[in-house]
């Protein structure tokens, strides 16, 4: 594990909201949270079974996507890993909850045939304003980031700060007892005031069709679908335009509003995109642009002894007594299983608001010292390589994007550590699959404070 010392390399993400001038659009090359997935690769996208959750094989939706070039690599020049994950809070039950989510990672060569060569490149001048500063990549400045980010996203740290200051920022269950936001299965699940008056056998009529096929058009690009942003290969069967990547995101667009406007659109009345509703709302997570500094130094104090100096003085002060070194030994022993989750608190002191921790072949900021992935647990990559650690997903996301609930089951984890190819290979897919352990918090760390 890593030491609280060493954060060299370390990168943090943290949130800003996208305003009028943010683009997150593919051609910007974005990190993001939330939203439409940015995709790299525009042509082979992943399928919609690919895209499926493994426990209800319901369409998953974008958690987080971090674009991470490898720029001494030229097949991995462009290169973004994308995180996806379920919205049924079944999916997510504690102790496991891995097959809630899927990575994967998408990469192009500096000449490809989606973007200009110059595209991001290393010497374009306007490489600030077109395009995020490529994480792996602790060298570049980040002066002022601080005080930009805050500034621009004021509102929603003040509200974070002061739930931070009145309970443990990671019992999540503190956060919505007094906040009460809702979260996912608590949101306003018929999209609308049209849901009411929907029978459910008009939803089971409703008829997929098939887009067809582009085989002549090999530059052709897929059509999306309508709600997730995800690979659309269905379409309405009544209005044949706007297209869907499962029936169960046409049956939710439909409820939300597209019965009102597919007569129009069918007869060309209407544009696909001109419609006075958000096919999206109700499924997509809200969307905030990844911002990226490093990790500050911390600091200690010569001499300030640690804790488990503390911890050893106290218990050879208590060895004369039989009762007081059994008291001792408890002392010692939960002192030891909860050792990581007070590491993890302090470390991430200097920076609460820290949603993203980057750090390739570095090592993870762990909450517990249970669920730790053994070498094992993390499979090879299917080209025969290792896979290394490259960033996790912190617990205060959650509360940024309002998953935060009090009900049971509810979407939950301590950290999310995501793993991928050591060597970055190309295979024949344009979107590989790779690996995300989840550690849960343990329950002693959860137990409020006395």
């Amino acid at each position: 594990m890593e030491s609280a010392g060493n954060v060299k390399g370390v990168e943090l993400g943290f949130l800003e909201k996208p305003d009028a001038k943010t683009d997150l659009t593919s051609a910007h090359f974005p990190s993001k949270v939330g939203g439409k997935p940015a995709w790299l690769e525009l042509q082979q996208l992943p399928s919609p079974e690919q895209l499926a959750c493994s426990v209800c094989k319901k369409p998953m939706v974008l958690l987080i996507q971090l674009y991470a070039p490898m720029r001494k690599c030229p097949p991995s020049y462009h290169r973004t890993v994308y995180v996806f994950m379920c919205r049924d809070r079944a999916c997510h039950q504690r102790g496991g909850g891995r097959q809630a989510f899927k990575v994967l990672r998408s990469q192009l060569p500096q000449k490809n045939e989606f973007y200009e060569f110059t595209a991001c490149s290393d010497s374009d001048s306007d490489l600030d304003s077109n395009c995020p500063e490529p994480l792996g990549n602790p060298s570049r400045s980040q002066t002022g980031g601080s005080a930009r980010r805050r500034e621009s996203n004021e509102d929603v740290l003040k509200e974070f700060r002061e739930q931070m200051a009145s309970s443990s920022p990671f019992d999540v269950q503190a956060f919505s007892a007094k906040k009460q936001t809702g979260g996912v299965g608590d949101e306003d699940d018929s999209c609308g005031v049209l849901s009411s008056s929907i029978d459910d056998k008009m939803l089971d009529s409703l008829s997929f069709q098939m887009l067809p096929q582009q085989a002549s058009c090999d530059r052709c690009l897929p059509t999306l679908c309508s709600v997730c942003g995800a690979r659309g290969p269905k379409r309405c069967g009544k209005c044949k335009k706007v297209a869907y990547c499962s029936q169960e995101h046409q049956r939710h667009d439909w409820r939300n509003g597209h019965q009102l406007f597919c007569a129009d659109i069918a007869g060309g009345k209407r544009a696909e995109a001109d419609v006075d509703y958000v096919p999206s709302r109700g499924v997509l997570l809200l969307e905030f642009e990844v911002v990226t500094e490093e990790e500050p130094e911390v600091v200690t104090s010569p001499a300030e002894k640690s804790e488990e100096e503390k911890m050893e003085d106290f218990y050879r002060f208590t060895r004369s007594s039989s009762q007081r070194k059994k008291v001792a030994e408890q002392a010692k022993s939960e002192h030891t299983t909860d050792k990581s989750f007070r590491a993890f608190k302090k470390r991430i002191a200097i920076e609460p608001e820290q949603v993203v921790r980057y750090h390739r072949s570095g090592d993870p900021l762990l909450v517990s010292e249970e669920g730790i992935p053994l070498v094992s647990d993390i499979p090879m990559c299917d080209c025969g390589a290792a896979r290394v650690f490259e960033f996790q997903v912190m617990p205060q996301l959650l509360y940024f994007l309002k998953l935060d609930t009090v009900s049971s089951p509810s979407i939950d984890w301590g950290t999310l550590l995501v793993y991928t190819c050591s060597n970055s290979c190309n295979t024949k897919s344009d979107y590989v699959e790779e690996f995300l352990w989840k550690q849960d918090f343990s329950d002693s760390s959860r137990k409020p404070a006395k």
